[in-house]
């Protein structure tokens, strides 16, 4: 029920935008049901009593239902003039219909059209529709102006207007007259909190679209500031990819000279940083100390040549080599750098340390002084022009190196040449020593075979095991010599001659390194003793003087030479 008196009271405000206009069209609405209904039961009861009210009652009914009507359509300050003064002129007319020449005026209207006075004021606004108010209030004061002098307009006949008289109608018609007017004054009450809460709803969505505007300008201040930073940032590295080209074309020119190398190199970076003094330090090794030498210096224009020396942990310069991460140093001491011109001696307050880095390996540090912070694209500028001068040094310490090794290979080359001849000469010694050498080796291996045909030998390992035999030892001992390779010399030793603990010291002389010549009895395989003429020689390792094995010549004593 409440949302359909809702939507009721809605009709004609689907164009209007304005919200004073749209709250008094709303109410006007409202008043209109409220009157339409009142006028049903006050108009049907007065029609009853008194019917020469009911075309006057049908009138208003009809002007309610027009208003209405007109209001749908969207012709609403048109429906609201028609509502409400059809309703002062047809009290009006109910007044000159019921009283007679000579009656007094009844109050009652007069009192009903006093009720509704403040309906103007409810459905128009005071502010935008001043003319249709103040008309419509006019009209209401008039007509109860005009009660009195009415009363003899027109005359109608057999009317009995006692009925109003009555108490009971009297305070029916006061009652319809106030709850319009109520009903009125709740609806405008009503729809203007109505409004007012919808003006703080909308006050609130405002102030948060207004915050969120703020954000979204505050994000696109920092927007614009990231873009203007990446504008710069963009820009310095090209000037950087500039920079890197032009001082490898330029260091490549020094590419056979380091000292100078270093120092165009310092020169051109603290220019293209924009600093106002600039060191390189190189990293070089004297035997196990490390150090870091200055090799170049750059300041204020003017190359000034300091020798200076920094172990690799020390000072910020060393901390830079050992950790391979720049050092940015602020409010430096002014005793630390001075800067000269001709205004005087200015000392810096930034520090900007540097390692040159290439394949992760620390060559030397650059050291930077500016009167101005190095922000973090001019650190990263001066890193790569860092590392590219330490690609430059490296390949200049490799070319210097070459230089170096070709001139002390152009001595060795005629020192090698004074040698050749000497060398051919010995070539020519050694080609006669090698003849001799060669005639001396045909003897020995003469010899050799003639000892091997003639005598019995046998090679002994340190730990007495037989490893060969030739053929000559295998007859005089009676084993064949697979079976030899399979014993020791001790199982041909006969300890019913010799005692073991005199055999064991004879070995251990043996494989200590002395030689035995002499005689010695010795078991065949079947079991008869025989004496040999042998010869003991131990055989030392070609690489230290241990002893690997021996060897044994003999012959039996019987053998005649």
């Amino acid at each position: 029920m409440s949302n359909f008196l809702s939507k009721l009271t809605e009709v004609g405000t689907t164009y209007i935008d304005d919200s004073d206009i749209l709250m008094r069209v709303k109410t006007a609405n409202f008043s209109i049901i409220i009157s339409f209904f009142a006028y049903l039961l006050g108009g049907g009861i007065a029609s009853y009593y008194i019917p020469q009210l009911t075309v006057v009652v049908t009138f208003d009914v009809l002007c309610i239902i027009l208003s209405y009507v007109i209001i749908f359509t969207g012709y609403h300050l048109a429906g609201r003039l028609l509502f409400i003064n059809a309703f002062f002129l047809s009290i009006l007319i109910i007044h000159i219909i019921l009283v007679k020449e000579n009656e007094l005026p009844l109050a009652i209207l007069g009192i009903i059209i006093t009720a509704f006075w403040i309906l103007p004021w409810n459905i128009f606004s005071y502010a935008k529709e001043r003319a249709p108010l103040l008309t419509s209030a006019v009209f209401g004061v008039a007509a109860v102006v005009l009660l009195p002098f009415s009363n003899d307009w027109i005359e109608i006949p057999d009317i009995n207007n006692s009925i109003l008289q009555e108490p009971y109608f009297f305070l029916l018609l006061i009652f319809l007259s106030a709850i319009i007017n109520m009903a009125s004054m709740l609806i405008f009450v009503r729809l203007n909190e109505s409004d007012k809460r919808k003006a703080e709803k909308l006050l609130k969505e405002l102030s948060r679209q207004k915050a969120s505007a703020e954000q979204t300008n505050q994000e696109l201040l920092a927007s614009l500031a990231e873009l203007k930073t990446l504008q710069a940032s963009e820009e310095i590295r090209k000037k950087s990819i500039l920079h890197q080209a032009e001082l490898s074309d330029v260091l490549r020119a020094y590419s056979q000279d380091l000292e100078k190398a270093c120092d165009r190199a310092i020169s051109l970076i603290t220019r293209y940083i924009d600093a106002n003094a600039g060191a390189l330090f190189l990293h070089e090794e004297a035997g196990n100390h490390s150090y870091l030498e200055m090799i170049a210096c750059y300041a204020n224009g003017k190359r000034k040549y300091i020798s200076k020396k920094f172990s690799t942990s020390e000072g910020l310069v060393g901390q830079v080599f050992m950790e391979k991460a720049h050092i940015i140093a602020n409010n430096i001491p002014e005793e630390h750098i001075q800067i000269a011109s001709g205004l005087g001696e200015l000392a810096p307050t930034h520090l900007l340390i540097v390692p040159m880095l290439q394949n992760d390996i620390v060559i030397g540090v650059m050291e930077f002084a500016s009167f101005r912070p190095f922000d973090a694209l001019i650190v990263e500028m001066a890193e790569r022009l860092a590392n590219i001068t330490a690609s430059i040094i490296i390949t200049t310490r490799i070319n210097q190196r070459t230089q170096e090794l070709l001139e002390q290979s152009q001595h060795q080359t005629e020192d090698l040449r004074a040698r050749e001849e000497e060398m051919r000469q010995n070539m020519e010694e050694l080609a006669a020593t090698q003849e001799e050498m060669a005639r001396i080796n045909d003897e020995l291996s003469n010899k050799s075979i003639a000892v091997n045909i003639l005598l019995g030998v046998v090679e002994i390992g340190i730990d007495k095991r037989i490893l060969s035999a030739n053929d000559n030892f295998a007859e005089i001992i009676g084993y064949t010599k697979e079976e030899l390779l399979e014993m020791t010399h001790a199982d041909l030793v006969p300890f019913d001659v010799y005692e073991k603990q005199e055999y064991d010291m004879w070995w251990d002389s043996l494989i200590e390194g002395r030689f035995f010549n002499g005689k010695s009895i010795r078991k065949t395989k079947s079991g008869k003793k025989i004496t040999l003429n042998c010869c003991y020689r131990p055989v030392f390792s070609p690489t230290n003087r241990e002893i690997i094995k021996i060897i044994k010549y003999c012959y039996p004593v019987t053998m005649q030479f």
